[in-house]
């Protein structure tokens, strides 16, 4: 019961307006907030499930290297140079595993064990769809369905109707870029 009291004044106190705080309640908050960052980084670096995944110390602690390496337009030649440091299988932010390897991809996509990150559902436009779901029934069924005509065999069998349609796709586009053009290339 005392430890129920104790929270209830915290909260009242703590409830009040920045401007009616004294300097010993923010700086409690300061330190309780610092004490959570120090706890969360440690527990990121050294006993995270993923703290034994190589990757630099950044981006084990936070996705800020990540969002300023894709705003600036860096994040494809950043990602090459960690394949060459860190090799097939690195982190790239807190949570963010990345596999390079063929096989570490096929055995993850095709495992209902590994439910996919919610950044998928901006996908999601109206419903779930093949891409967007992470219910594992959902994408099984999905992917009994249209899993035949991804098979190697018939992508092979469909290689050259798919060029075909591709050079006509390209060819077309030309045409009307050079009718655009009033008939003239330089």
């Amino acid at each position: 019961m005392f430890i129920v009291r104790l929270v209830q004044s915290w909260i009242v106190q703590f409830a009040a307006p920045v401007d009616s705080l004294g300097i010993g309640q923010l700086m409690l908050l300061a330190s309780a907030l610092g004490i959570y960052l120090v706890g969360l980084a440690v527990y990121r670096l050294f006993f995270s499930p993923l703290s034994r995944i190589p990757g630099t110390a950044l981006s084990k602690l936070t996705v800020a290297k990540l969002n300023f390496d894709m705003l600036t337009g860096r994040a494809g030649r950043v990602a090459h140079a960690d394949y060459y440091k860190h090799g097939d299988i690195y982190t790239l932010a807190p949570n963010f595993v990345v596999l390079n390897n063929p096989t570490d991809c096929r055995s993850v996509l095709s495992s209902h064990r590994f439910v996919k990150s919610p950044i998928y559902n901006i996908f999601a436009l109206v419903d779930d769809c093949l891409f967007t779901t992470s219910l594992p029934e959902l994408a099984n069924a999905r992917r009994k369905q249209i899993g035949p005509a991804f098979t190697h065999a018939h992508l092979a069998e469909m290689e050259p109707v798919i060029l075909e349609c591709g050079a006509k796709a390209i060819k077309r586009k030309w045409d009307t870029l050079i009718d655009q053009a009033g008939g003239t290339v330089e």
